[in-house]
Formats: C-alpha cells, sequence, structure tokens
C-alpha cells in the first residue's frame, strides 16, 4: 500500500512536468513499441496523470504506458496468477515501482479516490467489473477505454459515459464534466 501512496505522489508531480513527447524514453528504458499497445492512451488523447489498467494479462501495454514517462500506471487484475505473471514481465523490464505497478484486488469495488483517474483501460474479461465503480474513479474529462468483449456502447452510456465511439479495437467513452467545473491547464 505504501508503494501505491508513492505512486499517486508521483501521479501529482507527473501532471506539472512540461510537456514532453508521448513516446519520451526513461533513464535508458527502450522506446515503447509502436501500435496497439499504447493505442488507448493515444486515441483517447490523454497526454499525462494516472492510468488505471483493470486487468493486467498485457504487461506489454502496462511497461509501454509507463515508458512514456508522463503516466503513472496502475494495474489491478483478480487472478493473482495473472497479476504475479505480469509483475515479473514488469521487474525484468526495470519500470516496476517507478511508473508502473500491478496488485491483486476485486474489480466490484476499485481502491481509488473518485474522480482520480486520466484513464481506465479495461481489458476482457473484466471479471465482476461494475462500470458506475470506473465511472465514479474517472476524472471529469477522463476516459475509458473498453477491449473487445469487455462491455458494450449501451452498458457505458447507461452508464454515464458519453462520445462513446470505436477506437484502438475497442470502445472509448469520456467522463462529462459537469458544468460549472473550471478547467486547470499544468
Amino acid at each position: 500500500m505504501i508503494k501505491f501512496i508513492i505512486l499517486i505522489s508521483t501521479a501529482i508531480l507527473l501532471v506539472v512536468i512540461p510537456e514532453a513527447s508521448l513516446f519520451a524514453q526513461t533513464n535508458g528504458a527502450s522506446e515503447p513499441s509502436k501500435g496497439v499497445v499504447v493505442e488507448p492512451a493515444a486515441s483517447a488523447g490523454i497526454k499525462g496523470g494516472l492510468i488505471v489498467c483493470l486487468g493486467v494479462a498485457n504487461p506489454e501495454r502496462l511497461a509501454d504506458l509507463a515508458r512514456c514517462r508522463r503516466f503513472l500506471v496502475h494495474g489491478l487484475d483478480p487472478d493473482a496468477a495473472v497479476v504475479e505473471k505480469a509483475r515479473v514481465v514488469l521487474e525484468k523490464s526495470g519500470l516496476y515501482g517507478q511508473h508502473v505497478s500491478v496488485e491483486h484486488g476485486r474489480l466490484a469495488t476499485l481502491p481509488y479516490a473518485s474522480n482520480l483517474a486520466n484513464l481506465i483501460i479495461v481489458e476482457a474479461p473484466a471479471t465482476g467489473l461494475d462500470l458506475k465503480e470506473s465511472f465514479r474513479v474517472t476524472a471529469p474529462g477522463g476516459k475509458i477505454w473498453l477491449s473487445a468483449g469487455a462491455g458494450d456502447e449501451a452498458a457505458l452510456k447507461a452508464t454515464g459515459f458519453t462520445d462513446v465511439q470505436a477506437a484502438a479495437g475497442g470502445l472509448l467513452g469520456t467522463k462529462p464534466r459537469p458544468p460549472g467545473l473550471d478547467e486547470w491547464p499544468h
């Protein structure tokens, strides 16, 4: 839990770092691979902040997002064996604990504050996921991306997400900004 608190503090710092390339290298880490691995973030137009990955069976996606330096990536999965495999891959990449971490946990009640995540990536199968929890955790103006088979357009819209569209082989939705909420350009 201490690691997660440190990672959240790092996320706050990431928001105030000057603009950098989406694919900037970090401390000798290799460049992110091109294509679908980082595509949900690129399609969403997310330039930095906290990305929550619900389902970590694709640790390469998490590693590529972490290499961008502008993101703090936290993965959550209900399968402990999948989490351990992802942790091993991320530790071998040298990124684990810097800009990315993964943990075992239920998807029914997400362990995040409300309006926190800039992007939520949902990988199928999202066993036990409650889209209402994803909506609660997504920041106003933030995005959710569902991989194929992780949900449908009607479910996203019923939860409150708007501007639902096909993107990067899945569905992308936006949490609307409440009226009167100001922008905070950083």
